[in-house]
């Protein structure tokens, strides 16, 4: 047998086991990444809008921060950043992107899927990806806008089958060099800035927002 026939067996055989050998809660979280993870690439993949380029980080609210950033932590995960006792950034190695997994604790010790975010190449994409989604119909959260701390920019909408899905671009590289450091969580340490409601897809203006004048672009009368 081939190495990738073997490969396709073993894949198969781990999706089907894995109902079988985990929590329903697992189960539940999994089925999810994965449900949004599909509507998000085919929304502007198949739109030729926006190339994702990896599946860039998922968030998770957790209702014992400390134990589960121990958890990831014996697994080889390290803290790039936190909000001391309400939520840890995390990537998978010294070397990489600002985090892979964010860890957020609430005072309603909530748990569940937060948003699954893609990672786009620039913040054209973010735009182009975020405007294609917008003329689709689906609803803006928030967006675009930039995370100070990550330093990347963003845009996150409203996925059906529960939570959000975020697209981004521009985030912070880190090395072992880095050393993680501590904010104090409010709207501010959330987003530079950011445009609520969104930009619809088809004026290009904020949602919700009566604006004067026109677009250079538009013919003059």
């Amino acid at each position: 047998m081939s190495r990738p026939v073997l490969l396709c067996v073993l894949g198969l055989a781990a999706a089907l086991a894995y109902p079988l050998l985990v929590p329903n809660y697992l189960v539940t979280i999994g089925m999810l990444v994965f449900f949004t993870a599909f509507i998000g690439q085919s929304w502007n993949i198949a739109g030729g809008f926006a190339g994702q380029t990896s599946f860039g980080h998922v968030v998770f609210f957790v209702n014992d921060l400390a134990a589960c950033e121990a958890f990831y932590a014996s697994l080889g995960f390290v803290t790039s950043d936190r909000y001391p006792g309400r939520g840890a950034f995390m990537r998978c190695a010294e070397r990489g992107g600002h985090h892979d997994l964010f860890l957020l604790q609430t005072p309603q010790a909530q748990r569940g899927l937060n948003h699954v975010a893609f990672t786009v190449r620039d913040i054209h994409e973010v735009f182009g990806g975020g405007l294609h989604v917008s003329r689709c119909g689906w609803p803006t959260q928030l967006g675009p806008g930039r995370h100070p701390i990550s330093s990347a920019y963003f845009w996150y909408f409203r996925c059906p089958a529960g939570g959000l899905i975020e697209y981004y671009a521009d985030e912070d590289q880190l090395t072992e060099a880095w050393k993680a450091r501590a904010f104090e969580p409010g709207p501010t340490m959330f987003a530079e800035w950011a445009i609520d409601g969104g930009i619809d897809g088809h004026s290009r203006r904020q949602k919700g927002v009566v604006a004067e004048g026109k677009f250079l672009t538009e013919k003059r009368s």
